[in-house]
């Protein structure tokens, strides 16, 4: 069987919010029916109540993150036990917001890692991507890059595992550019890595009883060179897994469009989703029952003025998958 192409070009934005630079890190979270997403360069956190229902007119809170350093970034945020509070990647640290406040704080910094603690100027570069929350919700698995206005293609970045409730993080994976999404498969026998800049998704062993990886056991599962050869850099970015189908969503940067992998097998792309070609940075995707949800980045990512179009957007698109609705996220225990 061939790969499937499911055209969503012509599709209009779901919302686009004012200045938009780089819209990522989507999430839906079913126990209200809530969507959550940042903007990384803005410092920005977004949620929308009862999506499914109220649509793009749901009760909508942000909250703007600002830092030690004049401007902060969030990279990814995660579901917690209590649906009221998520917690999110955050330039220094993980930070908790209770949704609907004006306030934050951190619970956690990076620099308890002993690794970063003893290297000041790498950890200043350093900003928060993506990451998950492993699936008895003991741990954070969160990714760090270099900020935009250092080298993004230094190897500076490192993927990191973070305990709330023992306050300790650990360095699990270090020598990598932009560390990006991270999955684990139906079985959790295998948890997957998305290496952006190596156009690469890594396939490591997981064990699921002491929420450790194998790094030396690591596999190039998904090349994505090879599907989107007519793109000079195809980079993985954020993606969703369905968990119960082991089919991994990928938004794949500069290409408009979504790529499905069935990870059972390797490098097996299954289905493609066309996005409109005026939004070719997409970002990250979440599934919400059969739809998909896809943020963008802007063309300008810095202080320039923003460019007009549509990127920045997040796109909702209706009846990609054949799912009931269910979270893909674990809820983070806090305690």
């Amino acid at each position: 069987m061939g790969v499937v192409v499911k055209d969503y070009s012509q599709v209009m934005p779901f919302r686009h919010e004012d200045g938009a630079r780089l819209s990522e890190g989507v999430t839906y979270d079913i126990r209200n029916d809530r969507l959550l997403w940042v903007d990384i360069y803005n410092s920005e956190i977004h949620a929308i109540d009862n999506v499914s229902r109220d649509g793009r007119e749901g009760r909508h809170s942000t909250i703007k993150i600002k830092g030690s350093q004049g401007r902060d970034s969030v990279g990814v945020v995660f579901l917690t036990e209590d649906p009221q509070i998520i917690l999110f990647g955050g330039k220094d640290g993980i930070g908790k917001w209770v949704i609907g406040s004006h306030e934050w704080e951190y619970v956690i910094k990076y620099s308890e890692c002993s690794e970063l603690a003893n290297d000041p100027d790498r950890l200043q570069r350093l900003r928060p991507n993506d990451g998950n929350t492993t699936r008895d919700g003991k741990y954070i698995l969160i990714g760090l890059m270099n900020d935009f206005n250092y080298d993004v293609k230094a190897i500076d970045g490192c993927i990191l595992r973070i305990s709330i409730p023992d306050q300790t993080v650990e360095m699990i994976w270090d020598g990598i550019a932009i560390a990006n999404a991270v999955h684990w498969d139906r079985d959790e026998n295998y948890v997957f890595i998305t290496d952006s800049l190596k156009h690469t998704i890594w396939r490591c062993p997981w064990d699921s009883t002491t929420n450790s990886l194998n790094k030396d056991g690591k596999e190039s599962w998904i090349d994505f060179k090879s599907h989107n050869k007519e793109f000079e850099s195809p980079e993985p970015d954020g993606s969703d897994m369905d968990k119960m189908n082991n089919l991994l969503y990928v938004t794949v940067w500069s290409t408009h469009r979504v790529q499905v992998y069935d990870i059972t097998q390797p490098n097996k792309l299954v289905q493609e989703i066309i996005l409109p070609v005026t939004t070719p940075r997409g970002s990250c995707c979440c599934l919400a029952g059969s739809d998909l949800y896809v943020t963008t980045a802007n063309n300008e990512i810095s202080d320039q003025p923003v460019q007009k179009g549509q990127g920045g957007s997040l796109f909702r698109l209706l009846c990609v998958a054949d799912n009931k609705a269910t979270s893909s996220k674990a809820y983070l225990n806090l305690h």
